[in-house]
């Protein structure tokens, strides 16, 4: 088998919104540097996905030095200050289980109501988080906003072999990774057990149980349960459909495309 490498890196801002393709990717103690730091939350404070508002997909975000923009057709850009500028924190719920936010301001709040036709309102992770992964699949590791882990890693081919039993191509921004990676065969991420990127040790703690967002395209926010239907005939586990794996890190560093993986266990 040839050497894996790093074909691309994606950052998550803003929870269930699109990502931004990066060639290098800052990794601190809760996972990669801005990822998942904003998120959606609606009236009980329940967090908001493309499970519920297939929109969210097609809000476009950008870092720049000092802001997160926001951007959909037919709305004038958001920008939202990068600094923590609100201590207010409230209790918000990710999967029924709680954990601290700060509000972010009314203006960000409605520009999003306005845009999902629904209630919403804009959080942020504070800046000592307070949430941790479950440690039920390795250790505990500080996260933001994540559904469970600091880090989704997929592999090129075996989207490909997906494809091969598609009526219809898509592409890998369905099941939304941070790490993409070449070089190793369709399925042999799912033998790994750890592995080097750049000095940085990565735990592969589980195979990512996967929901109906793969089914919707990210582009048009249309849906088509072909994905999951497909997946369910050749890839399960303990009843679930699994595609990908979830990574915790145990230091902190830089990764970047076309990195080597090494000692792969």
């Amino acid at each position: 088998m040839s050497q894996p490498i790093v074909k691309s890196l994606t950052v998550y801002p803003l929870k269930s919104a699109a990502g931004i393709a990066i060639n290098e990717m800052p990794i601190v103690s809760s996972g990669p540097q801005h990822d998942r730091e904003w998120m959606v939350v609606d009236g009980n404070n329940n967090f908001v996905s493309q499970r519920t508002h297939p929109k969210m997909g097609q809000i476009q975000t950008q870092l720049t030095k000092d802001h997160l923009i926001l951007n959909v057709p037919g709305m004038s850009a958001l920008k939202i200050p990068k600094i923590h500028g609100n201590p207010e924190t409230e209790t918000v719920k990710i999967f029924g289980k709680e954990t601290l936010a700060n509000t972010v301001g009314e203006t960000f709040d409605q520009w999003l109501s306005d845009y999902l036709g629904a209630k919403v309102r804009l959080v942020r992770s504070p800046s000592k988080p307070s949430r941790e992964t479950s440690g039920n699949h390795g250790p505990k590791t500080e996260v933001l906003f994540p559904d469970g882990y600091p880090f989704l890693l997929t592999n090129d081919a075996t989207l490909t072999e997906l494809n091969k039993k598609l009526a219809k191509t898509i592409l890998m921004n369905r099941f939304r990774p941070n790490i993409v990676i070449e070089g190793a065969p369709a399925d042999a991420e799912d033998s790994w057990s750890s592995f080097m990127i750049n000095g940085v040790p990565f735990l592969s703690v589980k195979a990512c149980s996967r929901c109906s967002i793969i089914n919707l395209d990210q582009e048009t926010g249309t849906k088509n349960s072909d994905v999951t239907k497909t997946l369910k005939t050749y890839r399960t586990k303990d009843g679930h459909v699994v595609f990908g794996r979830n990574l915790s890190h145990q230091a902190e560093g830089v990764i970047r495309v076309g990195d080597p993986l090494d000692s792969i266990q």
